[in-house]
């Protein structure tokens, strides 16, 4: 926005919250949201803030497929059948300008100028069955599957995920059937002025070891070999945000953003009422969900109120566990599905009740 003088000010205004923010923020202060480049950045025709609907792209045939085997990777372009057939571990994604340096792969004929891509937009790196993207500090952003990256923090790629370069549209398939989205993800969360052990103790600690519960439980659901969860890195993103390095929770963090998120925004009013009155009640309310394994005998009014609120709630919880289940294993029996969901409803809880929530636009928690 311009000031008095004409000049743009040194500000980036958040699209969730819409409260301004120093021009080199990355995420939002106030709401923990991914912000977008600032207008002032753009050199070429500018893309909106948002990713682009994604619309089906034709994957390469079963020839072209197996072609790949042990060869590299194919990008097909939106609205073309050929793929691009690359290899390499470092694969560098633009378009040509005759003062830089030709990156791997040459967009150019893809209308990448008049599209927003940048000389040197994005580099894949392929390092065994794992492939990254790494968003190269491009004008107009890069999103894999209509999430944004942050540039210069690598994201994993799955075959067949879509991504965007500024406005250019492509999808990637590549010959690891195995390989997983991937080594890390980004959770970022609000917190107290200073980060103490306390903290990291109640809040951070709690949410992150429920997030390794319900992977183990996909993990065991789907018959994979179990995933290695590891914390790479904490930082300090800007004031008040800290932003935890995370690998191996990938079924865990899509229940978290997906419908977990919405099962809590949907039940918001009622989970705030549980807890204000269960702070009425005292401990005894923990038996009101069942939390152990008896039931009181008598209880007053607040306590019955916490007990039909807590029975909607743990009923909602279940449903809501046994339906991520048959998402995530549409072929899973019965009798092990109902054993399988009351194991998840556990770490489940934590995460429901948990004053940490996974934000859109990244995967971030906002407290």
């Amino acid at each position: 926005m311009p000031d008095k003088s004409g000049d743009m000010k040194e500000i980036n205004t958040c699209p969730s919250c819409s409260k301004d923010n120093p021009i080199n923020m990355a995420i939002c202060q106030f709401c923990g949201e991914l912000l977008p480049l600032p207008p002032r950045a753009l050199s070429t025709e500018p893309v909106p803030h948002h990713p682009a609907d994604v619309t089906s792209i034709k994957p390469p045939t079963a020839i072209e497929v197996s072609e790949l085997r042990g060869k590299g990777v194919a990008l097909i372009v939106r609205g073309h059948q050929d793929p691009i057939l690359i290899q390499g571990s470092d694969i560098v994604l633009g378009r040509y300008d005759p003062g830089a340096q030709l990156p791997t792969v040459d967009l150019t004929p893809y209308n990448a100028g008049a599209l927003g891509v940048s000389r040197s937009h994005a580099r894949l790196r392929i390092q065994e069955e794992v492939c990254l993207i790494e968003d190269l500090n491009s004008t107009n952003g890069t999103w894999v599957n209509q999430q944004r990256l942050p540039a210069g923090k690598t994201h994993g790629l799955a075959s067949g995920d879509v991504i965007q370069l500024g406005q250019l549209m492509l999808q990637i398939y590549f010959d690891h059937a195995a390989a997983v989205r991937s080594v890390e993800e980004r959770i970022s969360f609000k917190t107290p002025a200073k980060l103490t052990p306390h903290f990291l103790a109640t809040r951070i600690s709690p949410y992150l070891t429920a997030l390794a519960a319900v992977q183990a439980i996909c993990d065991e659901v789907r018959g994979v070999d179990p995933s290695p969860i590891e914390i790479n890195g904490i930082s300090i993103e800007g004031p008040m945000i800290i932003t935890v390095q995370i690998t191996g929770a990938r079924e865990a963090l899509r229940l978290a953003k997906g419908s977990l998120k919405e099962w809590r925004q949907v039940n918001a009013g009622k989970l705030n009422q549980f807890l204000v009155v269960k702070e009425a009640v005292g401990k005894r309310t923990g038996l009101l969900m069942g939390e152990e394994g008896e039931q009181i005998a008598t209880v007053t009014s607040d306590e019955a109120m916490a007990l039909q609120l807590g029975r909607e709630l743990r009923e909602g919880e279940i449903r809501l566990a046994f339906e991520f289940l048959r998402e995530i294993a549409p072929g899973f029996s019965g009798d092990d599905r109902k054993a399988s969901t009351e194991k998840l409803i556990s770490p489940l809880h934590v995460l429901a009740f948990s004053p940490l929530h996974v934000t859109t636009g990244s995967n971030s928690l906002a407290h």
